[in-house]
């Protein structure tokens, strides 16, 4: 549907794998990222998602940190993150063929955790506890 995934597997710990994938909506970017920080393994991955719509470049770190955003593009912004999140599903099944590849969702606030619970329990999404924080779960195999 969009543009390939980008893979990037950090220089100075080898153990952690990004994917990530932009798109441009209305003079904005959505830049959604999976997070691998235990590295590839044979048996297990856990790939944690963000999200964060920004309109310059320089400010998108900060808005990750700060778990904020600039966006200006309403429900089509979830509404793509959804499409990317789903994309990245089969992009797993695919690239990262291994026994289990689990992926990870928290909400920055409560009202965030809210919708995306709601938005993905019809995805196979479950609520779950890790690390003592409320978090959406889908095994991917």
């Amino acid at each position: 549907m969009f543009n390939e995934f980008v893979i990037e597997y950090n220089k100075d710990n080898s153990s952690i794998t990004i994917c990530s994938k932009k798109v441009k909506i209305k003079n904005q970017t959505l830049l959604v990222e999976f997070t691998n920080w235990d590295g590839l393994k044979n048996n297990t991955n856990q790939w944690y998602m963000s999200a964060v719509i920004y309109s310059k470049r320089e400010h998108k770190h900060k808005l990750f940190e700060d778990c904020t955003s600039s966006g200006k593009i309403g429900v089509l912004g979830l509404y793509t993150a959804k499409n990317i999140l789903l994309e990245f599903e089969d992009f797993l099944k695919d690239k990262f063929s291994c026994n289990f590849n689990y992926i990870l969702i928290y909400g920055a606030d409560s009202k965030r955790k809210r919708i995306y619970n709601e938005a993905l329990k019809r995805f196979g999404y479950e609520l779950s506890t890790v690390y003592n924080y409320p978090t959406l779960i889908k095994k991917i195999n």
